[in-house]
């Protein structure tokens, strides 16, 4: 495995009781030490800036749940201060504070740090395909697979962008997005376009990785439908498409009046919900 990634990692936990009662208190007079503790740990690069102690009503619908993500060097350097003296005592004491919880991790560009709806977005993707290279768990073994977003030559900021899956260094995949508001008669909308990947890795679901990555650059830039045109008799990529909530619509501008195609598209909404497991670490 190269060493040319880092490991970004993301957990939630749902509170039995809220910021602020009393059966919580010992959970809050260990947050700024523990924060403190990770930010000295050998191997750690970056976590968010989003207190424990303040709920984030827009995360999740659940106000219970709390959020956390950092970005570290290796895998190793996570399990050094998550499962080894302060922080692993903490950790056992989970049960007393928290119901459930959920976590996810994966690889990222040196630099890179991700943003609070890449990372529900990387939990989503595990709970919707399981394990894969794009978003795994503690103590997995995957590949390293990143995603690096390049601007097109003939697309201006902000109307598009193409991402490139590079898989233990080699380039698997790539997909683009290029707004479509005049064609699709309605504002912030786009299409997906040029979603190719090698058959190389297979159980990797690369094809999916590519698009959940378009898809979340494209929220990211505001835009709140996506679109695409697909091959009908492709039966694997269509229903790949429907579990990104994709359906048959209307087609516009280059489709409307051609061969008949399969034209699909999808509301990219702020992701809302999770799942969570008592037992999840």
């Amino acid at each position: 495995m190269t060493a040319n990634a880092h490991l970004a990692q993301f957990n939630i936990s749902r509170l039995r009781h809220p910021i602020g009662h009393p059966a919580t208190k010992p959970f809050e007079d260990l947050i700024d030490e523990t924060n403190a503790r990770a930010e000295a740990s050998p191997g750690f690069i970056w976590r968010h800036g989003i207190d424990s102690r303040e709920t984030d009503s827009t995360a999740y619908d659940d106000p219970l749940v709390l959020v956390n993500a950092s970005v570290w060097e290796s895998p190793q350097h996570l399990r050094d201060f998550a499962y080894r003296a302060f922080h692993r005592d903490v950790f056992r004491r989970r049960d007393e504070w928290m119901d459930g919880s959920a976590a996810v991790m994966w690889w990222v560009v040196p630099g890179d740090t991700p943003s609070l709806e890449e990372c529900k977005q990387r939990l989503w993707f595990f709970e919707q395909f399981g394990s894969t290279p794009f978003a795994f768990r503690n103590g997995e073994r995957v590949p390293q697979l990143v995603m690096r977003l390049h601007r097109p030559d003939d697309v201006a900021p902000g109307t598009g962008l193409c991402t490139v899956a590079w898989l233990d260094g080699q380039p698997v995949g790539r997909g683009e997005w290029r707004r479509i508001d005049e064609a699709a008669g309605r504002p912030e909308t786009a299409e997906v376009k040029e979603l190719w990947v090698e058959p190389t890795a297979p159980g990797s679901l690369l094809g999916a990785a590519v698009l959940a990555a378009l898809a979340g650059h494209a929220r990211a830039a505001g835009i709140t439908e996506l679109r695409l045109q697909a091959a009908s008799h492709l039966e694997a990529a269509v229903d790949l498409y429907r579990q990104f909530g994709f359906e048959a619509c209307a087609p516009w501008g280059e489709y409307a009046g051609a061969a008949p195609s399969l034209t699909m598209s999808t509301a990219l909404g702020p992701i809302r919900r999770c799942r969570l497991s008592a037992d999840d670490a």
